[in-house]
């Protein structure tokens, strides 16, 4: 037979930890308490900027089951997140940055093989058509590139078809 008067471990933390991970999220949009307070009005929970203050507060004030969805979908995060202990939320949110950035990573590894295709086309363009080496050396002083790297336009031409530019 279940022993009904058992306490979860830690359900006690869990209105502290609601505001916790609530206030970061805030923080981490870049969303002021009135800002969350209009979207969780629109979402059907009506909450003035001072009730998300006191949810977010060390104490933690309940939410009602309407208010907890309510969140879920204002930060597009699941209520199992919400509720979670911030300490598990900091290695989640570490593991989405850290996935953005492996993300990232390829596609600048796809954007450099893009690269050196564009640069092979204008070297054969510039060995094909004479012109085309001086109208390079145009481009580089229009762009204003020649000014930033305080370089002689010729040189940034040799520079950019002997694959040395990135």
């Amino acid at each position: 037979m279940e022993n009904h008067n058992e306490t979860i471990e830690g359900l006690e933390r869990v209105p502290a930890w609601l505001g916790e991970n609530l206030r970061r999220e805030r923080t981490n949009h870049g969303w002021t308490l009135a800002d969350v307070a209009g979207r969780m009005t629109r979402l059907g929970a009506p909450m003035t900027l001072n009730t998300v203050s006191k949810v977010e507060g060390a104490k933690g004030r309940s939410v009602s089951t309407t208010e907890l969805v309510a969140f879920s979908r204002c930060f597009g995060l699941s209520i199992e997140r919400l509720l979670a202990d911030p300490a598990l939320g900091v290695e989640t949110e570490l593991f989405e940055l850290l996935d953005r950035w492996l993300e990232l990573r390829d596609q600048r590894d796809l954007l450099v093989e893009k690269a050196r295709f564009v640069r092979a086309d204008a070297r054969h363009l510039v060995e094909r058509i004479p012109a085309a080496r001086e109208a390079m050396s145009r481009f580089w002083i229009d762009r204003g590139v020649a000014i930033e790297e305080d370089a002689d336009p010729d040189e940034l031409s040799e520079w950019f078809l002997t694959g040395q530019g990135s």
